[in-house]
C-alpha cells in the first residue's frame, strides 16, 4: 500500500468476462479464456480482485483488493490487467 500518487497502471492487454455466481472465494464467469494463470481484475465500477487460479469458467482463490466485498462484483464484466 502506498499513497505515492504517481504510481500507474500501464495496461498492454485485456479479456473480458461476464459474471454468473459467486461462490466463496470463486468468481464463476461465461469464460476465462484470455486470462493468465494468476492476476488482477478490474470490474466495469472500479472494484478490484486478484486470483490465484482459473479454471475454463471461473476465477479461484479470489480477494477484494479495492472495493467493498467480492460480492460487489456481482453482475458486472471483469476486465483483467496486464
Amino acid at each position: 500500500v502506498t499513497t505515492d500518487s504517481s504510481i500507474g497502471i500501464s495496461q498492454t492487454s485485456s479479456s473480458t468476462a461476464t459474471f454468473t455466481s459467486l461462490a466463496s472465494t470463486t468468481i464463476n464467469v461465461d469464460s476465462t479464456s484470455g486470462f493468465v494463470k494468476a492476476g488482477v481484475c478490474v470490474d466495469t465500477s472500479g472494484d478490484v480482485f486478484r486470483y490465484t487460479g482459473v479454471t475454463d469458467t471461473s476465477f479461484t482463490g479470489c480477494a477484494i483488493v479495492v472495493g467493498s466485498a467480492l460480492s460487489s462484483i456481482a453482475a458486472l464484466v471483469v476486465i483483467m490487467l496486464v
